[in-house]
């Protein structure tokens, strides 16, 4: 019944399921083949013992075989199971199967000892329905890539790196991740990098279909940003970042998730569990998002009163907002806000979510219930 399980683990897992799982199957396996009288036994005990112990080597760093002592010593494990390993491995005759049944079972117990007692607390069933799906998995991952790629030519844009050369004196480490992602794409440019990104932000969102939670999901991927973690030194390189980032909120906005991005920045300044500088960040952008929420309203309460004025002026669309070309009427009541539009994000509503974003009585005395330096600015704007 636990091979069984393994075996689910296994299937599930691939390469990620634990070494320590996999070591345990083959020495029960074996154990099982014994009770059944299986005549092979110095093999199949033999065979097991090698392969638990080279599980349990690929957990510990480095791979030189003549370290196999310092290895066991370093997992706890006897040297007798390392001399019973090189005797199965290299002797010219097997060890007595007595021998090997007691170093199979000081191989189990320590499995045992140290790795499922110390997780027994930890594991519990799961029901299905809340395991993640598959596409919710790829989805992630096919946004992480992106966004990945949108911090790192990011900061090579604010550092002036638009060559390899350059950007590989700045990012040594990450130049073949950026290198890679502008020969796939056949860009030449951080700059075209951030464009490229947007892109394939837009058409991953529209072709989510199946992806449950695409909000929550969509956001939580954004806040992982560096953009967001207030390691750029935003004050110093403002404008740019402005400039840049804008796109982000745009597109946030299309897809109608303005208010779920809202809300999960405000509640990152609200967790104590979060580094400074990270809150710092998601303070920034909340502080932000609200001026571009107060500009949207001038804008609309001018558009207003022009209207009650005349009464054959033709709607506005505030959705337009998202857009990097703005028509001619919002630019004109833009200008009329009294709005520094370089430090302006620009973003508005969503024909998928039209209404304003509004928050209710019992969000506003929920926030004050996690009140401090970092919040008390965005709940007082």
């Amino acid at each position: 019944m636990g091979l069984s399980m393994i075996r689910i683990w296994k299937l599930r897992r691939g390469s990620l399921c634990p070494a320590a799982a996999l070591a345990t199957a083959v020495i029960v396996r074996a154990q099982l083949n014994d009770k059944k009288g299986d005549l092979n036994l110095e093999k199949i005990y033999a065979h097991a013992i090698m392969r638990f112990f080279n599980f349990m080597s690929s957990t510990v760093q480095g791979h030189n075989w003549s370290s196999m002592y310092d290895k066991a010593q370093e997992l706890g494990l006897p040297s007798f199971v390392v001399d019973i390993r090189h005797k199965c491995s290299h002797g010219t005759e097997m060890p007595p199967v007595d021998l090997l049944r007691t170093a199979a079972d000081i191989c189990l117990q320590w499995l045992h000892q140290n790795y499922w007692l110390p997780l027994k607390d930890t594991l519990c069933d799961l029901e299905a329905a809340k395991l993640e799906s598959k596409e919710n998995i790829k989805f992630r991952q096919k946004m992480a890539h992106q966004l990945s790629a949108f911090d790192l030519a990011l900061e090579c844009q604010i550092k002036s790196a638009h060559s390899l050369k350059a950007i590989k004196k700045i990012k040594p480490k990450e130049f073949n991740k950026i290198r890679a992602y502008l020969s796939k794409n056949k860009l030449k440019t951080p700059t075209e990098i951030l464009d490229m990104v947007i892109n394939k932000l837009n058409e991953l969102v529209k072709q989510a279909s199946t992806v449950k939670n695409l909000p929550d999901l969509y956001v939580a991927g954004n806040i992982k940003n560096e953009i967001f973690h207030g390691r750029l030194n935003i004050e110093d390189n403002e404008e740019q970042i402005i400039a840049v980032t804008e796109r982000l909120f745009s597109l946030i906005a299309v897809h109608g998730f303005t208010e779920n991005i809202f809300v999960a920045l405000v509640q990152l300044t609200e967790n104590v569990h979060e580094p400074d500088e990270r809150r710092l960040g998601a303070r920034y952008w909340a502080l932000k998002m609200i001026e571009t929420f107060a500009m949207i309203s001038r804008i609309k309460r001018m558009f207003k009163e022009e209207q009650d004025k005349n009464d054959k002026l033709k709607p506005v669309d505030f959705s337009s907002l998202n857009r990097h070309i703005l028509p001619k009427t919002i630019r004109t009541l833009i200008a009329h806000s009294g709005v520094d539009l370089s430090l302006t994000l620009m973003f508005g509503s969503s024909r998928k979510n039209p209404r304003a974003v509004l928050f209710d009585h019992e969000f506003f005395l929920k926030r004050l219930s996690y009140l401090s330096s970092f919040s008390a600015p965005i709940l007082k704007a």
